[in-house]
């Protein structure tokens, strides 16, 4: 479950997606035990079914997601006990886990400690994608208008194929062949439709941000959702469209009755 291509049809579907439904159904069922007098435990037992299952897929992003949500809980409440114990509780079963769950170890940490800090970035895909978006940027000089969505994928595959800082032959050949994008949907508007998109997709979250900021779960739904943004490029997919317009409907709900 670390790495790999059978990882995504072991769970049907995109790691990084599967793990923001998680998030997604862990946050609603939360919110949904405050709201009902019965069967409360019902929706507390499914909400840490859906934890555990984040767990075991080792979705990084999903569970910073969580770690954020549970420390922010401090902000939205006066029983600061309740926060305290709610904390403890996390960290305990998250040592457990790690314990006994050697996948979610190895997405976290790199065991081998000969490594140099350099070189454990560099294990991070992201650290080339993001480095190759930054050169594109500054190449193109297209600030305005962006390169399209099209030229930008192609001017990335050219830059993982002349890069000469991969650790080896095999990883450059692993980039080529699986002809990653930006993986940051903000970083995309920036390149492929310029920096007006990209203004305009900020500002979207900022005003989303002051309407739906005093409640706790339209929040960390909100942070969630940017956090997810942040290292996939999500409405380049259906799926990706589909989980941004449910957050957005959820999270307008929800701060509807506060």
């Amino acid at each position: 479950m670390t790495v790999g291509d059978h990882v995504s049809s072991i769970l049907l579907g995109d790691r990084p997606y599967i793990g923001y439904v998680y998030v997604l159904s862990f946050c609603m069922c939360l919110y949904v035990a405050t709201q009902v007098s019965k069967a409360k435990i019902l929706y507390y037992i499914l909400a840490l079914l859906f934890l555990i299952f984040l767990l075991i897929i080792s979705a990084r992003i999903s569970l910073i997601s969580i770690i954020i949500g549970v420390l922010a809980y401090f902000c939205y409440t006066k029983n600061r006990k309740k926060a305290g114990l709610i904390i403890i509780t996390l960290c305990f079963f998250s040592v457990v886990m790690f314990s006994i769950n050697p996948s979610l170890k190895k997405r976290f940490f790199i065991s081998n400690t000969n490594y140099s800090l350099e070189q454990m970035i560099k294990f991070e895909p992201r650290y080339f994608i993001w480095s190759c978006a930054n050169d594109i940027f500054f190449q193109n000089k297209s600030y305005f208008a962006g390169s399209g969505f099209v030229n930008i994928n192609n001017e990335l595959e050219n830059c993982y194929v002349n890069r000469l800082d991969f650790a080896d032959e095999k990883q450059q050949d692993f980039f080529v062949r699986s002809k990653f994008n930006t993986h940051n949907q903000f970083i995309n508007f920036l390149l492929s439709s310029g920096v007006l998109m990209f203004l305009m997709f900020i500002i979207f979250f900022v005003l989303w941000l002051k309407l739906d900021y005093k409640s706790y779960y339209s929040f960390i739904l909100l942070l969630s959702l940017i956090l997810f943004c942040s290292v996939e490029n999500v409405l380049t997919r259906q799926m990706g469209g589909e989980l941004f317009a449910l957050t957005l409907v959820f999270s307008t709900m929800i701060s509807s009755k506060v």
